[in-house]
């Protein structure tokens, strides 16, 4: 007897013989029979098989009705049962295969034994037999005993599947297969939606796989069930559990970008990297393989299924446009939202971002890095300066560093020749899928170009082309597309027609194609003319396209464009634009550099196209829509860098001048300092760049303004006075102008304040000559500040009120947060309205923040720090500060840290952490000494002086005291209002910890320094004595809180205050500063708690 009986009895009853229906039951109750039979594999009596189906009818009767049932079967399965005088049973020797059997066998023992004992795959394979409860819809009439039977088993049956669905979706998630276990758990929830725990158990894989949005609305998922089905509320865990997943959740930053189709297969692998990346030990892993076989993606999912183990976040870096050590640093600075524009180096200024970090970065397509050892050798070093970073890498080829731990990724799973030999037409669908994620991946990408797709017709080609393939998804997805014209088994012929990239060997196949020629070679084949002509113009982009771009520069139009789109050849993203994958554009580039004048042409095309836009945009980025601007170049900026690249390679030095000329403001808004003096440097230095144009004076103003912001005074004005020659000679007055503009800012910076005032005037009236009103409201702006910064706050209010009027005519946003900011800065000295002033720090704050102008950002958050401390609110002087010294160290600026560290330290000082306070003070002052700003310095021996008072050093604080008052007499210029609070308090404090008898009799008038005592009028100013230097402060009455108490009292100056003010005021200010920093070395070297070198001028 070689036929076999199928017995599918879990779900709806199937019943097969040698593959084929079985029919011809006389009855149900005959199924029944046999069903019942079968299934409890024992011998049983005639009368008690008649009383099970026929138990309401008389015993004879009953009788008659078994032996006319067993007649039917005997004739049907004959040897498959064995039917005696007095028994009746299965013959269990006879070759047939029951479900409801190997599901039990199999699975009974599941909770007996330990989840990390359980052997998964024939367990997997036992449960899938679960199509639905036990003879699903399956009833036989006036037989109450068989159906309590029935009942009976389907119970235990149902309990069976449920818990071995919970027990292996742990197991399976203890080893990290999540897209396994979320399958699983589905199918116990579809199986009881009541069941609570399988709800938690949902909420964590989805949390562990990054889906944590998912994994919330999981739990409401849960409470609406629960509600419906049994009136009650989820449990005290699950709620516990939603609460952590919020908390968790929230704290795990990462910029991974979404993905357009659910993650098929690699669990292994996805284990190995999971585990690789939860070492210590463990820092750099690879993911290494052949183009097109899905390192980018896995990458992705590992990422965001480990987003848990790094409490700072994960990042991706794409690199499929980088080819430069200099463009890996701004891939990774840019994907972590960190500027590179300081004077370090941007290695050294990105390796002191990270050092203190806990992350992951996801370096994607680092083989366009192997060809420079330093970006290489960047990796190693990074590691070395950061302990918490983690690189995980895709690439084609090893990095061979002695860090590197290599993960080899090949396609996904499919079936190999023996395999399918023996996947009968009977296989279960499901069973396919589960088993072969090739085919799985096949099957979803089908579905997306013809939502009728079934595997059951195509499976033989299907099995045949995944094999051909090697399960690469991206020739997979390849295939899938032409679907709608080729059937599975033409597109299985086309592919065997040239199945070159299985021959890795050959010497005339690039490494980066060996495996996928066949694929896009077949694909170009099958291509029409035109679109050939299309596909390989578009591999001049880099970052993507728009249409109209795909219609200038490579002739694409709408229906060339959805011909390739339809392809997948081009991509179009939720927001229209298009895109290449990076195999599918670089097989075209190779077809484009077939013809050598081709490229050439393709290239120039893409470069002026390219500055087309960039000159359409140089406007707009002083108007109205400079939002809108700044977002279209960010868009862009891979192909605007190809375009500059190019410029370079052929040394096209007027192309390149004017797109750099035309950039320079965007990389001034967006940061981008360093790269944009990068780009300028090198083209300024093409030899054809040399000849005194237009051109070049214009991209000598904007080298020249990105040196200026980095502080870079010598270089930025050697670039400006070459400009304004070029531009004066060549009767250039735009240009001039601005040139004039930026030597003028850069000569106030070196002290050289007439001249600067000079040529901001002369500027304005070119400006004006030329009717360019942006212009007229730049001069007036800086004036306006050069005003207030001389003490002229009546001017300096009408300069900055008609450059706001100006800006805000023109629409141009940024303008106006500078406008508004000299204002905020006259309204504090000019009128000491400090509420006036917060509500414009306020208004530049929210336009700033809308610009994403980091600079313009922290001069607002600057602002309204320092006018937070003078209203004593140190919370808000913690947040505002804290936010815009990490902003400023993200762009490099020098100028606002020392100032935003000094106010750190004031809100520490105030919570009574002096050890907190002080190294913010000394490098506060020592940062201001680098950039030589008095004011600055001077502030910072105020901070000295209110430290050394907090610490009982009375006498030490008043010689500061007395040389700050000595420095304010040679700057010509007051404290900003924070400083001046501290100030007016620390004299005041000092003075009346050294001497408590006698009322003071007042000798420096705070009043002239613009000081208002906290809580009530400016004090009364009077001239100091320079022959005795006796101190006057405001009084307590005044309302200022000295440090550490109440208001002072009143007192006169004792003989050591004044000593001790005398010697002070006969030190110069470096002399003071070094006394300072010297002191608080000794002192804390000493105690042991600081060691800090002093830093002279």
């Amino acid at each position: 007897m070689n036929t076999e009986l199928h017995l599918s009895l879990l779900g709806k009853l199937q019943i097969q013989l040698d593959g084929a229906p079985l029919s011809g039951f006389v009855s149900t109750k005959a199924q029944a029979l046999l069903c019942y039979l079968a299934v409890t594999a024992r011998p049983h009596e005639r009368l008690s098989l008649a009383s099970l189906l026929w138990g309401e009818r008389p015993e004879s009767e009953a009788r008659t009705n078994l032996r006319t049932v067993l007649a039917n079967l005997r004739k049907l399965l004959g040897p498959y049962l064995l039917i005696e005088r007095e028994t009746i049973r299965f013959n269990l020797d006879s070759p047939y295969w029951l479900d409801v059997e190997l599901f039990q066998t199999v699975l009974n023992p599941i909770d007996r034994a330990e989840t990390g004992e359980l052997v998964l795959p024939p367990l997997r394979q036992a449960i899938d037999l679960y199509r639905g409860e036990f003879l699903e819809g399956f009833s036989v009439r006036e037989a109450p005993a068989f159906e309590e039977w029935l009942l009976a088993q389907r119970e235990r049956l149902h309990q069976l599947a449920g818990q071995s669905l919970l027990r292996l979706a742990r197991a399976y998630s203890q080893r990290n297969e999540l897209a396994m276990a979320l399958e699983l758990t589905s199918r116990l929830l579809a199986l009881e939606p009541w069941r609570e725990e399988a709800h938690r158990q949902m909420m964590l894989l989805l949390a562990q796989s990054g889906e944590r949005s998912a994994a919330l609305a999981q739990y409401e998922q849960c409470r609406q069930r629960l509600w419906a089905e049994l009136g009650v509320e989820p449990g005290v865990e699950t709620q516990a559990l939603y609460e952590r997943l919020k908390q968790v959740g929230a704290t795990r930053p990462h910029n991974l970008p979404p993905q357009p189709t659910p993650f098929v297969g690699r669990e292994k692998e996805l284990a190995q990297i999971k585990h690789y990346l939860s070492q210590p030990e463990q820092r750099l892993v690879s993911l290494v393989g052949l183009g097109g076989v899905g390192k980018s993606r896995l990458g992705l999912q590992a990422a965001r299924q480990s987003l848990e183990l790094f409490q700072d976040g994960v990042y991706f870096v794409p690199l499929v446009a980088v080819n430069s050590v200099e463009g890996l640093l701004s891939g990774i600075a840019s994907s972590l939202n960190f500027g590179l524009s300081g004077p370090l180096e941007p290695k050294q200024q990105l390796f002191n971002h990270l050092h203190n970090k806990k992350l992951l970065l996801v370096l994607d397509n680092f083989e366009q890095l192997l060809g420079d050892e330093s970006g290489v050798r960047l990796l190693a070093e990074l590691l070395q300066a950061a302990a918490g970073v983690k690189l995980l890498v895709t690439t084609r080829e090893r990095l061979k560093l002695a860090e590197e731990w290599v993960l080899e990724v090949t396609g996904l799973t499919y079936p190999r020749k023996r395999d399918a030999e023996v996947v009968r037409e009977g296989t279960k669908t499901q069973e396919l899928l589960n088993r072969y994620s090739a085919v799985a991946f096949f099957v979803q990408q089908a579905q997306r170009v013809q939502a009728e797709f079934e595997l059951g017709p195509n499976v033989k080609a299907i099995l045949t082309l995944c094999r051909l393939l090697e399960g690469m998804p991206l020739g997979l997805e390849l295939a899938a597309t032409w679907l709608p014209v080729l059937s599975c088994q033409e597109l299985v012929a086309e592919i065997e027609r040239d199945l070159s990239f299985l021959e890795v060997d050959r010497r005339n196949v690039v490494d980066r194609h060996r495996s996928m020629r066949a694929v896009f070679e077949s694909s170009w084949q099958l291509l029409a003319v035109g679109e050939q002509q299309v596909l390989k113009r578009l591999a001049v982009f880099r970052g993507g396209f728009e249409r109209e771009a795909a219609a200038q520069v490579a002739g694409a139009s709408l229906s060339l464009l959805l011909g390739l789109l339809s392809k997948s050849l081009v991509r179009r993203n939720a927001t229209g634009r298009y895109d290449m994958h990076e195999l599918v554009r670089q097989f075209a580039a190779e077809k484009l550099a077939q013809e050598d004048e081709a490229v050439a042409v393709q290239r120039r095309q893409h470069g002026h196209y390219y500055l087309m836009l960039v000159e359409q945009a140089e406007p707009e980025l002083r108007g109205s829509n400079q939002v809108a601007w700044i977002q279209r170049l960010e868009v862009e900026l891979d192909n605007l860098r190809a375009a500059l690249a190019w410029t370079i390679e052929q040394g096209e030095a007027e192309l390149g001048l004017r797109l750099a000329a035309g950039l320079g403001w965007f990389w001034r808004i967006h940061g981008q300092l360093t790269e944009g003096r990068d780009w300028l440097t090198k083209i300024l230095a093409l030899p054809h760049a040399q000849t005194k144009s237009v051109y070049r004076a214009k991209a000598l103003n904007m080298a020249a303004l990105l040196a200026y912001y980095q502080v870079d005074y010598t270089n930025a004005q050697a670039l400006y006075e070459e400009s304004a020659a070029i531009s004066e000679a060549g009767a250039a007055d735009a240009v001039l102008a601005q040139s004039l503009h930026g030597l003028g800012n850069v000569l106030w910076y070196q002290n050289r304040q007439a001249e600067a005032i000079s040529l901001l005037e002369q500027s304005l009236a070119l400006y004006c000559k030329l009717n360019n009103q942006a212009g007229v409201a730049a001069s007036l702006s800086r004036l306006g500040a050069m005003a207030s910064y001389r003490g002229d706050y009546e001017s300096a209010r009408h300069l900055s009120e008609q450059s706001l009027v100006i800006y805000k005519n023109l629409g141009d946003r940024w303008g106006t947060v500078y406008a508004l900011w000299n204002l905020a800065e006259a309204t504090i000295y000019g009128q000491h309205d400090y509420e006036a002033a917060r509500l414009l720090f306020e208004q530049c704050l929210a336009i700033a923040r809308e610009l994403r102008d980091k600079i313009a950002l922290t001069a607002a958050l600057v602002g309204l720090a320092d006018l937070a401390l003078v209203r004593q609110d140190y919370p808000q002087v913690e947040a505002y500060a804290g936010e815009g010294l990490t902003l400023s160290q993200e762009i490099g600026d020098q100028w606002q840290p020392p100032r935003m560290m000094r106010l750190l330290g004031y809100a520490a000082l105030h919570r009574g952490h002096a050890n907190q306070a002080l190294p913010l003070f000394i490098e506060s002052v020592q940062l201001n000494q680098r950039l030589a700003d008095r004011r600055g310095i001077i502030a910072g021996l105020v901070a000295i002086a209110r430290l050394a008072s907090s610490q009982q050093q009375h006498e030490m604080a008043a010689q500061w005291l007395g040389a700050v008052e000595t420095a304010l007499t040679t700057i010509k210029d007051q404290l900003l209002p924070a400083d001046q609070t501290i100030y007016a308090q620390t004299i005041m404090a000092t003075q009346s910890a050294l001497n408590s008898e006698s009322v003071m009799e007042p000798i420096i008038a705070l009043g002239a320094y613009g000081v208002e005592p906290l809580g009530g009028e400016p004090a009364e100013a009077s001239t100091p004595s320079p022959a005795v230097m006796e101190p006057m402060v405001a009084s307590g009455a005044d309302g200022v809180e000295p440090l550490g108490g109440g208001p002072a009292k009143a007192s006169s100056p004792s003989p050591a205050f004044k000593a001790a003010w005398a010697k002070g005021a006969a030190l110069t200010l470096e002399e003071a500063i070094q006394l300072g920093l010297g002191q608080y070395d000794r002192t804390n070297s000493t105690a042991g708690k600081l060691d800090l070198i002093t830093k002279p001028l």
